[in-house]
């Protein structure tokens, strides 16, 4: 009889089979599976102070061609000061500009707020930093296909501001800046909401509207304060520029924070000829779209504009700021 043999009550005999080899296998496996795991949870954090290059990819909205602009003017006469040269590249849609931050697919961006850009986070699920280097502040544009002038827009008008909740309260700060309405002063202006609206002298009927919708119903309304994109042109009335916390910053993914070509980039970011080239007759081509960031203002939240570096203790140049209390932002 062989070894690993053993004969049965009928005479027959069973082959056991030697287990080394599955054993075997199956620590291989495990290994495998333990080493992929690990290389995906390694790839976002180890090897981010090796991404990228001298040539940085930095993305813009395609519906803002002020954004390629910008990145075209830094990367002529700006980045060369830093060693790096800037390629722009074009997105359609905001999420997969967002996604491509974070999945390091490109250097940055600086299409959205910081106050967007956390709640961009909270519902995408990234992971994308606002820097302090601010680079312009956009200009809010108002619309109507009835009337020319704010001016001539009657009491009682049906007015579209945006729904969602960072811009609703920058537009809602628009139109009290221009006098339509009154905030409640006790509610932080990053947070309020129409709810907050304490005097509407003009009795002006404000409804929320999806910023992609407002193009498609703003002839259903008498003004829209927020969604430009889509719009007739034609039916631009006023271009106010919007308040200094809704200045875009330089944003990039959470562990590129010490990437060395990243420290680069957002020195060059920095730079101080941008709010100049914005005052200059060749940015001036775009103050429609975009104007120069009001360093005049304060910041409305100085703890969320935190250096570059997570270790570096310093704190923000606007940091003995007081904000106002939020009464309706209790949830954020």
């Amino acid at each position: 009889m062989s070894t690993g043999e053993s004969p049965t009550a009928g005479g027959f005999n069973i082959r056991r089979r030697k287990r080394w080899p599955w054993i075997a296998g199956a620590v291989a496996l495990v290994v495998i599976v333990a080493g992929v795991i690990v290389g995906i949870s390694q790839k976002g954090s180890s090897n981010a102070a090796t991404l990228f290059g001298p040539t940085l990819k930095i993305g813009y909205a395609t519906s803002t061609p002020a954004e390629k602009a910008v990145i075209e003017y830094i990367d002529k006469e700006i980045a060369p000061d830093y060693g790096i040269h800037l390629k722009a590249i074009g997105y359609g849609d905001g999420d997969t500009l967002y996604r491509a931050v974070d999945e390091h697919k490109i250097a940055g961006q600086f299409s959205a707020h910081r106050y967007w850009t956390a709640e961009v986070n909270d519902r995408l699920g990234t992971h994308n930093f606002a820097t302090d280097a601010e680079v312009f502040t956009w200009v809010g544009s108002v619309y109507s296909a009835k009337y020319h002038k704010l001016t001539d827009i009657p009491d009682g008008a049906k007015v579209s501001v945006p729904q969602e909740p960072s811009v609703q309260a920058q537009q809602l700060e628009v139109i009290a800046n221009l006098g339509f309405i009154k905030l409640n002063p006790k509610v932080d202006p990053l947070f309020v909401t129409l709810k907050d609206v304490v005097s509407n002298p003009h009795h002006w009927k404000l409804t929320p509207i999806g910023l992609d919708s407002q193009a498609r119903v703003y002839k259903d309304f008498d003004v829209t304060f927020g969604g430009g994109e889509g719009v007739d042109p034609k039916a631009l009335i006023e271009n106010v520029p919007l308040p200094r916390p809704y200045s875009p910053p330089l944003t990039i993914a959470e562990d590129t924070r010490t990437n060395p070509w990243i420290v680069k980039l957002y020195k060059a970011f920095k730079d101080p000829r941008i709010q100049t080239w914005l005052k200059s007759s060749d940015g001036q081509r775009y103050k429609t779209v975009i104007a120069p960031v009001p360093t005049e203002q304060p910041v409305a939240h100085p703890e969320l504009y935190p250096p570059l570096d997570p270790a570096s203790p310093t704190p923000s140049p606007d940091a003995s700021y007081e904000p106002q209390p939020s009464a309706s932002a209790s949830g954020k």
